[in-house]
Formats: C-alpha cells, structure tokens, sequence
C-alpha cells in the first residue's frame, strides 16, 4: 500500500483564469496620484457602510444585482459618499459579491453540524435548504439552527481605502505615438478621465481593480492562460505532513522546503522586539496627549511622525513574506511534478488542546503559514493535474503504520509497542497515505471516534500477540514507555 505504483498519462491543455498585474509609470503626475487615491479613499467609505450593514442579517441571501440597483436608483445614496453612480454601483456590486462567498464559507460549516446533529435524512434536507435558501427569518424560527449560525456569523468590517473596482464602461486603454500605453480611470467627477502611464502592454477586455500601494499604483485584471503539461510518468499517490521546520515530510521519506521553521522564528523574534518598543512608545504617546499641555502634544506628534510609521515594518514583513515563498513554492513544484495524487491532513478544522502552550511557541504559531501552503498547493495542483486528497488529521503521528497500533510519540520519533523507533513524521505522512484508502475513517469523523477505531485495531494486535487482553489504553502506552525507558513526563 506503501509502495510507489507508476500510471501512464497524455499531455493536456487547460484554460485558467489567472490575476494578472500591471504597474503604473513611476512617473506620474503627482497630482493625478493624489486623485486616485482620494477617489480609494471614498471607495473605502463605502466598503466600510456596506460591511457594517450587509454581513449579518441583511445581506443573507440577498439579490446581490437587485439590492445593488435598488441602492443607484436612489440618488441620496452615491451622492452622500461624493462619488458617480458608476463607481458606487460597481464597488458596492463586488462588496455584496464578497459578503456573500463570506456566507458561503458560513454555511458550510452549519452543513457540516447538520450532519453531525442529525442522522434522519429528511430533517437534515430540510435543514439544509432553509440554510441555502431561506431567509434569515426561517433560520431565526429554528432555536438550533440559528444557534449554529451566530456560532459563525461574526458582524464583517473593512478597513480597505487603497481599491478601486472598475467595470468595461469606467476605463480605456489608448496607446500614444511612442507606443506606450496608457489607462484612462473615470473620475468622482462627470465627463472627467485620470490619464495614467502604464509599464508594457496590457491586453483587457474585463473590469480591473486599482490598488494603491505606497504612492505606486497596480492594475489588477483577469486573463485567460493555456497551460500545456506534459504529464510523464509519476508515482501514483504520496502521503505528506506539513511540519514547521520543513514545508513537507513525504511518506517516501523526503524532506522538502527545509529551513521554513528558521525563517519563521528569525522574523517572529525581530517583529516581537520591535512591536514590545513600539508598545512603550505608543504608552508615552497616550500620557503626553493626555497632559492637555501644546509642548507635550507636539512632542507626542513628533514621536508619532518619526518612530511610529509602519513604512518600515511593512516592507520587513514583505521581505519575510517572499522568503517564506521562496520556501514554499519549489517544495510544492517539486511534490506536484512527481505524485499525481496527494494526501494531505485537513487542518481548517481548529485542534483544541487543554495543555498551555508558551508565549514564544504561541507568537511562532501563529506566523506559521499554513493558509500559504494549501493555497500554493490547490493552485500548483490544479496547474500540474495533480489531485489532492483531505484527510482527517486525528493521531496521525501517534500511529505505527507496521503493526496498525496507537504509539508514543516523543519529541521528533515515534516509539512503537515492537520496539521500533521511527521518524515522527515520515510515519506521520505514511499514515495519512494508509488513512487516504482507509474506508472507515472519513474526513470529518470526530477525534474520539477516530480514537475509538485505531483503538479496537490495538487490540486485535494485543490478541495475536498474546498480550493481556484486559489492558487499557493508558496502560498499552504504559508498556511501550517501559520497553523504551521512557519517562511518563519525557
């Protein structure tokens, strides 16, 4: 089950749909910037009303291309922003659009709870149309339900002022006689366009998205690839564990993207330091102001103007960013180019633990960066028709995968009831390879259950072994401890 099998497969061409970004000409009139951003700024206004107004109950599956037109036919409401009703329209159209994937996202996880609560399937259809289709007044006449939504629903905010969505009809493209190229934005003002240089040639036929970023402007647009991939002979299935220290541990016993952890730590440790100054800077900026006193209050702008800027930390998170890519990105290319199929543990479901965990291992944690990697994955796997397979994460590294038993795991290793010692996760990734071809574990069974089944299969072992019969799980353990000399505390 362990073993590499080999399959055959042709060349395929797919057509995706990629973020494209164009920047525009350093160059550019400062005043001309100074309009764009002020135009972001108004846009920003409107993402804020919207969310605050639209993520809880009103915008629960609401008519996104309705409540939008409804809002332009009433003048009052773009005029009050100072923006045209193109921009305002347009802008609030993708907000709505981004509040309801938001609600998407909600009613997943209220499925999944159906699921669990319910086992008759007429209740649970029932259910499960009143939360795709009905009205937050149907979810509000069911107790449970509407219990399980709030469980999710937080009210949304945006403090986003830097974008601004275009449609076909809010922009041109022109090229000038020196061949370059040139966007023309429509304005918060009638019949007025913002000229603006573009770098290299641009070819859209979609709506765009402005984004303002440090006094440099980006033109985010959809665009249309053909990838050919000439598939040739990969292994048939892998399983890998995603670690801290490394991207990937592979159940052929490879490491990929070593070095990960190191990166992490380093940049955790420098934006620890300087957020706990920047701490006490922001403190003594409180007492000044508070003083009510003219020499106190320049002092504390000062100290605001000069140490308290975020342009710094903002490109030091940049810079750890794209390290943490450059990690990331050839372990994924290297995992998509030689397995076809992939499992990987599922990890969006939150892992709670009673025992506490230090403030340093917290701060690492919670820059470990496990949304970059499936998101690298999902995307390099759909590029390298690769398929990806979740798996419930549940003592996966707490399992011998050579004997089917429940094991002691101890820092970086594994101690088994045979007395073998192997590496925790490569056996980690092994067992999630078994666990992909494993009919009675599923996705989303429940830790304890999980348990219960590894559990029952310890036992058969113990039977054919000849072990006592009456033992318990703590004393199995137990007896593995004392066939390694182990401590209980170790």
């Amino acid at each position: 089950m362990l073993c590499k099998k080999r399959i055959k497969k042709i060349d395929t061409i797919k057509t995706m749909v990629v973020t494209s970004i164009s920047f525009v000409d350093n160059k550019t009139n400062q005043g001309k910037l100074e309009k764009i951003k002020q135009i972001a700024k108004l846009c920003g206004e409107v993402r804020t009303d919207i969310w605050n107004k639209y993520s809880v109950k009103k915008g629960w599956n609401c008519d996104v291309f309705a409540t939008t037109k409804d809002h332009i036919a009433n003048v009052k409401h773009y005029k009050d922003y100072n923006l045209s009703y193109k921009l305002f329209g347009r802008t609030m159209y993708q907000l709505l659009k981004d509040i309801s994937l938001y609600h998407e996202a909600i009613k997943s996880h209220v499925i999944k709870a159906i699921y669990k609560e319910f086992q008759d399937k007429g209740i649970r259809k029932e259910l499960c149309n009143i939360v795709k289709s009905g009205s937050w007044k149907d979810i509000e006449s069911n107790p449970w339900l509407h219990r399980q939504v709030r469980k999710y629903l937080y009210k949304g905010h945006s403090q986003v002022n830097n974008q601004i969505m275009l449609s076909k009809e809010q922009y041109r493209i022109k090229t000038d006689d020196k061949n370059n190229q040139w966007v023309g934005v429509s304005s918060n003002v009638s019949n007025k366009i913002i000229w603006l240089p573009l770098k290299g040639k641009v070819d859209i036929t979609s709506e765009v998205r402005l984004v303002i970023k440090e006094n440099k402007v980006e033109l985010h647009y959809p665009k249309k690839i053909e990838i050919e991939r000439n598939l040739k002979q990969k292994a048939e299935r892998v399983g890998i564990d995603r670690g801290y220290t490394e991207v990937f541990a592979t159940s052929d016993g490879e490491f990929l993207g070593e070095g990960l952890g190191k990166i992490i730590s380093s940049y955790t440790e420098q934006t620890t330091e300087k957020c706990k100054k920047r701490n006490k800077l922001g403190a003594i900026v409180r007492k000044l102001k508070a003083t009510n006193n003219q020499k106190s209050i320049n002092k504390a702008n000062r100290i605001v103007r000069n140490n308290l800027g975020k342009i710094k930390l903002n490109r030091s998170t940049l810079k750890a960013q794209r390290q943490i890519k450059n990690v990331i990105l050839p372990a994924v290319n290297q995992l998509v180019n030689n397995y076809s199929e992939i499992a990987l543990e599922d990890l969006s479901i939150p892992i709670v633990s009673n025992k506490p965990m230090r403030k340093k291992t917290k701060h690492n944690l919670s820059q470990w960066c496990k949304g970059e990697v499936i998101k690298a994955l999902e995307h390099k796997a759909k590029l390298g028709c690769s398929q990806l397979y979740l798996q419930a994460a549940a003592y996966t590294s707490q399992f011998d995968v050579h004997t089917q038993t429940l094991a002691v795991r101890r820092g970086d290793w594994i101690y088994s009831i045979t007395g073998g010692k192997y590496q925790a996760d490569v056996l980690a990734s092994q067992a999630i390879l078994e666990r992909s071809y494993d009919k009675e574990i599923t996705q989303y069974m429940n830790h304890v259950t999980i348990k219960s089944i590894l559990w029952q299969r310890t036992q058969e072992y113990i039977k054919r072994c000849g072990m006592d019969c009456t033992m318990t799980l703590d004393m199995f353990k137990e007896e593995i401890r004392s066939r390694h000399h182990l401590n209980i505390n170790q």
